[in-house]
């Protein structure tokens, strides 16, 4: 019968760990479990005396915990914000917090569209189509999935805000392995096509309800 001294099985739990974290598929799970991987492997190095491993871990030990209150901070500010929608989750974990004072220009009409942006405070407009866009809009989705990757009008700041943003490519990684995120998303260019395209004028009726 094998056995196991006390400190080898620290050793082989903090293995697990570090063997768990690549197969998860979220951050913060992934955070919290990377978290437990350096807290067994710090007390396995201070056991053995293995600096190298008590040192690293050491380092990395308030490293995980503070991108993961990062993270449960930011969250906290998309949930919070007006019209969050739940499809937006596997963003967030790749989100940047930028803010920007009134009367910036986010980008401009005909630019590269490389980054995608969700509105956690503040007012903007879309300045050729005239249409103001506030907290929980997804702004830029539209240039990000074109062909030829170009910003489809001007986006000023009217007041100060505060944005998560993303990476083009990044969005296009999200859109193919979430198909939720991926429904959200077409759901938005839809409703913004549908709304630049005019209207048909109704069809005249006579007061009989008979068209003339």
């Amino acid at each position: 019968m094998i056995s196991l001294d006390p400190v080898d099985i620290v050793g082989y739990i903090a293995g697990a760990l570090v063997l768990a974290t690549f197969y998860l598929q979220t951050m913060l799970k992934l955070r919290m479990v990377a978290i437990c991987s350096n807290v067994a492997f710090i007390t396995y190095g201070a056991l053995t005396h293995a600096v190298p491993i008590l040192v690293l871990h050491t380092l990395l030990l308030p490293l995980n915990i503070t991108r993961l209150l990062q993270m449960k901070r930011l969250i906290r500010r998309i949930i919070a914000s007006k019209h969050a929608d739940k499809s937006l989750a596997p963003m967030i974990p790749f989100m940047k917090v930028m803010q920007f004072p009134a009367g910036t220009v986010l980008f401009n009409q005909g630019a590269a569209a490389d980054t995608l942006y969700y509105v956690i405070r503040g007012q903007l407009t879309a300045v050729t189509h005239q249409v103001d866009m506030g907290p929980g809009s997804v702004i830029g989705e539209i240039g990000v999935f074109m062909p030829d990757h170009k910003r489809s009008d001007t986006v000023v700041c009217k007041s100060d805000v505060e944005l998560g943003a993303i990476s083009a490519a990044k969005a296009r990684v999200l859109f193919f392995e979430h198909p939720e995120f991926a429904a959200f998303l077409t759901r938005i260019i839809a409703e913004r096509a549908a709304r630049a395209i005019p209207a048909p004028p109704a069809p005249a009726v006579t007061p009989g309800g008979r068209n003339p």
